[in-house]
């Protein structure tokens, strides 16, 4: 049985660390990794460039999948579309289901914690909803400025989700 993820602050600091890293070359990414994390895998749009990666840290059993949030025109496009649809955000977060399968198929027993700044957010809270109750309840996300599937955090799972943002964040305030 999975442990469970010992304390929340801990786990959003990583994950804020960790989801950063997807916005820099997958060359530079494993260096900046917290202590104690292995790099494992990117996901990639273009070659170079990993729209999301997978870093895992072996003692606590845990496994962090980080998504890349907007950063060109397309992207943008993308978080207006998103914002007044989920199943829009659905089928954007649905190209990773497969890379998201294997990679939780090699780690059998370990947590798992979703995240991601801006669009990579909206894409980490839909994949905390799609595999909420799995891998024995051990199943965390957490996002960065972003806006929530249909604009909203009502819905994201409770005590497993975790959405940061500032005062002055124009796209991730409700």
């Amino acid at each position: 049985m999975p442990s469970r993820v010992d304390a929340p602050w801990r786990l959003i600091n990583e994950a804020v660390q960790i989801g950063s890293l997807a916005y820099i070359d997958v060359d530079l990414t494993s260096d900046k990794l917290p202590p104690g994390f292995t790099y494992y895998t990117p996901y990639h749009f273009a070659v170079g460039y990993a729209a999301a990666f997978a870093a895992y840290e072996p003692g606590r059993k845990l496994v962090f999948i980080a998504f890349a949030g907007t950063d060109d025109p397309a992207d943008l496009w993308t978080d207006i579309e998103s914002v007044g649809s989920s199943a829009y955000i659905e089928k954007y977060a649905a190209q990773f289901s497969d890379w998201v399968a294997d990679v939780l198929t090699y780690f059998p027993g370990y947590g798992v914690v979703f995240t991601g700044h801006s669009l990579g957010g909206m894409v980490a809270e839909t994949f905390t909803h799609w595999y909420q109750g799995a891998r024995g309840g051990n199943v965390y996300g957490v996002s960065f400025g972003g806006t929530g599937v249909n604009g909203g955090w009502e819905n994201a799972p409770a005590e497993h989700f975790f959405h940061i943002t500032h005062s002055q964040d124009f796209i991730g305030k409700h």
